[in-house]
């Protein structure tokens, strides 16, 4: 399949004397499934702003419902695609095939880009996507994506990640998730590229892997009503940080309903300096509801300690039920 596409914008004016648009965007889709044949799906992405033109076109080529076999039962290939883009960034193609709300860069490079979507051969156990764009700088960008046990994987996976390399650092991500049997159990790793839990960078000087982050996105998994979050961070700035949490919850009744609930976390960190830096944190909370009233009650405590120098800090706070004012106190070592 060979494409050329020829550019010729007058942003003082139209050959006709119109004026022309401060910046003008088309885009279309175009599947070639409607004149027999290989289901062919084309689009594109033109326009002119600030200045400069932007361009970008895709294609993808399906082969065959049932794919063609690598690896009996284990891997077939199902799609090809490619694509070509100019003024764009790296993660142009990377929203689930479409190109539609890509925006431009204008930093004058041209992309290139090649993918393919593997999979078990009855297309249900596991669909992965993938595909690597380069830069004409000689930066580069892999995108993908994973399915587990969906009839129709389409548009953007559950699970994904990205790998990058560009201005000598390399990063990657990894985010999404998966649940299954109405959220019975379940995987969170992030609803976003931008707070993915999964995390590596090397370049500049310094260096970390995180998978889940202690102060931000953590690893999250449910399983019968328990939620369950972990994370470990290594780096050169962070040192080792190593920890993770619970919590709970359990409900019963009809017209006075009770329930409890509670939570627990706890983390550790070896920073390079060296120091040794712990921490402690636990709730637990009892209701009783009738009427429309509550009547609640709880605690929380926490600990920290840190070596070296050696020092300890103790808090807790007891919550009763109105009209008593809760009791807080905190030890210090």
């Amino acid at each position: 399949m060979k494409a050329k596409i020829n550019t010729s914008y007058q942003p003082g004016g139209t050959a006709g004397g119109a004026p022309a648009m401060d910046s003008n965007r088309f885009s279309g889709e175009v599947d070639l499934s409607m004149f027999g044949g290989t289901p062919v799906k084309a689009q594109f992405v033109l326009g002119y702003d600030k200045g400069k033109d932007y361009f970008a076109t895709r294609v993808d080529v399906p082969v065959g419902p049932s794919g063609v076999v690598i690896y009996p039962e284990v891997v077939s290939l199902f799609r090809l695609s490619g694509g070509f883009a100019y003024n764009f960034g790296l993660d142009v193609f990377k929203d689930g095939g479409s190109i539609a709300n890509a925006k431009p860069d204008f930093k004058g490079e041209t992309l290139f880009m090649a993918g393919a979507r593997l999979g078990s051969a009855d297309g249900f156990i596991y669909t992965l996507d993938g595909q690597l764009t380069v830069k004409s700088s000689g930066a580069a960008r892999m995108d993908f994506g994973a399915w587990l046990l969906s009839a129709n994987p389409s548009g953007n996976a559950p699970l994904r990640g990205s790998l990058e390399y560009s201005g000598g650092n390399f990063d990657g991500r990894l985010w999404g998730g998966f649940s299954f049997l109405g959220d019975v159990v379940a995987l969170d790793l992030g609803a976003s590229e931008a707070t993915a839990a999964c995390s590596l960078h090397f370049g500049g000087g310094n260096w970390r892997i995180y998978a889940g982050n202690r102060d931000g996105q953590r690893i999250v998994g449910k399983l019968m009503g328990t939620t369950a979050n972990a994370y470990l961070m290594l780096g050169n700035e962070v040192g080792l940080a190593v920890g993770g949490g619970t919590s709970w919850y359990f409900g019963a009744g009809v017209g006075v309903k009770a329930y409890a609930k509670g939570w627990m976390d706890m983390g550790m960190q070896i920073t390079p300096q060296p120091k040794i830096i712990g921490d402690f944190g636990a709730g637990l909370e009892a209701g009783v509801c009738a009427f429309g009233a509550c009547v609640t009650a709880g605690v929380n405590a926490g600990i920290h300690a840190e070596a070296l120098p050696i020092s300890i800090s103790a808090s807790c706070c007891v919550d009763l039920p109105w009209p008593l004012s809760d009791i807080c106190f905190t030890v210090k070592l």
